[in-house]
């Protein structure tokens, strides 16, 4: 019996190398021409809901905890054009999350969650304005304690050439007088980049069809910011998208983009923490016409891994950062049916500790969730206590037990053997190619772990 288990262990090593993810469970196909996912406690009943636009307008839809979802709730249909993203939080202080909408025409929205359940809605006129705002955010920037508002005012619909401003909240939900920021293209995100414990602005920015850049503004604490600081410029594409976390383990913010000309997923690490230097790292250039990418740690293993919505070929896709170093392995294929895939979002839909995948797609009007099955191969197939050291490794790695190690076997990607040794328990791995491998330690009593291994 056991000889089996092991062997059953092994195979879902080599198979299922990465997290694998359930078939696609659609929320709704009624989402006309969905562009934008996002998920939210909006009935305050403890489990995270869900969130789409569309052409017609937003809409939520009720999480029974388990991951089943109830029927479309409207909460506007009065958009004169598409809205482009969907954001929750807390805007009047009332303790539940209401929802900001990104485009709406000329004007800027948000809607009071009346009751806290999700059931009343009461739509509040932020801004009159004559411009394209294409995002909307909330943060706080002044760092009074609430969420103000940040928008992108596009003077030319489809340039990507516009301004981005922000609006003081009161605290209670009223909005004052409009603060500029400086130039900004379609994405606009906040948060801490240069360390200093205030909210920077992050944004692209598009000069027609030339001088494609990612950008920052530095926030001195109180809302004013200084000039643009530059991530990238001169990009080889339109950058569609932007996010930020700490990609590198290093404890700052690094900086995540898609890109939809050449195919791009790419990470900007943050070299001295403060902004002030850049390193471009590609992870992919093999999501075609890259839409959206978001950042969480979909294996569990304490490191922030990456998702993209690619539109051309339909496809939400996973990327493994496998050290918590920035390093990350190849694409991993979550759908190819998500058609004229465009926003890419990861909650914990089900309750069970792991985060899901929610997509948006605007060419079947489908928004769709996908359970993540939590099989992690190697890392959580493991019935052998080890440590291993140094990971990433140039020469040899030493491998620690609390039994007598019998044999260690080195596998490649596709699961062939590389390398053995037996009796040891260090192994040379100094003739091995840079990449990912998976090794295999035996003990003597006949007792197996398993790892992932990272050659430099």
């Amino acid at each position: 019996m056991k000889t089996k288990l092991i062997t059953l262990l092994i195979l879902a090593i080599f198979t299922s190398t990465y997290a694998q993810f359930g078939p696609e469970q659609i929320i709704t196909t009624n989402a006309d021409e969905a562009r934008s996912v996002y998920s939210a406690d909006l009935d305050g009943d403890g489990d995270m809901d869900v969130l789409s636009t569309s052409y017609e307008g937003i809409s939520w839809y009720e999480n029974d905890g388990d991951g089943d979802f109830g029927s479309q709730q409207i909460i506007t249909i009065n958009a004169d054009t598409f809205i482009y993203s969907v954001y929750a939080t807390d805007l009047d202080g009332d303790g539940d999350m209401d929802v900001l909408s990104g485009v709406s025409g000329d004007d800027i929205f948000w809607y009071e969650n009346v009751n806290g359940d999700g059931s009343v809605w009461i739509e509040h006129v932020i801004l009159n304005i004559f411009c394209w705002a294409s995002k909307t955010y909330a943060a706080d920037l002044d760092s009074d304690g609430d969420k103000d508002i940040i928008y992108i005012c596009n003077q030319s619909p489809g340039t990507g050439n516009g301004v981005i401003r922000w609006l003081e909240n009161d605290g209670v939900g009223n909005f004052g007088t409009e603060h500029n920021i400086g130039y900004s293209g379609f994405q606009i995100y906040a948060t801490d980049i240069d360390g200093d414990g205030d909210m920077d602005v992050l944004t692209n920015m598009t000069e027609y069809d030339y001088n494609k850049r990612i950008i920052w503004y530095e926030n001195d604490g109180y809302g004013n910011f200084g000039s643009e600081q530059i991530i990238i410029s001169n990009a080889d594409a339109f950058i569609s998208s932007v996010y930020a976390t700490d990609l590198d383990g290093d404890g700052d913010m690094d900086v995540l983009s898609a890109s939809g000309d050449d195919n791009k997923i790419a990470w900007y690490e943050n070299v001295n923490g403060d902004g002030s230097v850049w390193i471009e790292h590609i992870i992919t250039t093999d999501a075609l016409e890259a839409r959206s990418v978001y950042a969480t740690d979909i294996d569990n293993d304490g490191n922030m891994d990456v998702l993209s919505a690619s539109y051309d070929d339909n496809k939400i896709a996973w990327y493994d950062n496998i050290n918590g170093l920035g390093d990350f392995g190849p694409q991993q294929i979550i759908t190819t049916d998500a058609n004229g895939a465009e926003s890419v979002y990861s909650e914990d839909l089900n309750g069970d500790g792991y985060k899901d995948v929610l997509s948006a797609s605007s060419g079947d009007d489908k928004i769709a969730w996908y359970e993540n099955s939590h099989i992690f191969g190697v890392n959580e197939n493991t019935l052998l206590d080890i440590f291993i050291f140094p990971n990433p490794v140039k020469d040899v790695l030493n491998i620690q037990s609390n039994t007598t190690i019998t044999e260690i076997e080195i596998y490649n990607q596709l699961g062939q053997l590389v390398l053995s040794n037996f009796n040891k328990n260090t192994i040379d791995l100094s003739s091995v190619n840079q990449g990912i491998y998976f090794i295999k330690i035996m003990d003597e009593n006949g007792d197996f772990g398993t790892q992932k291994v990272v050659k430099k």
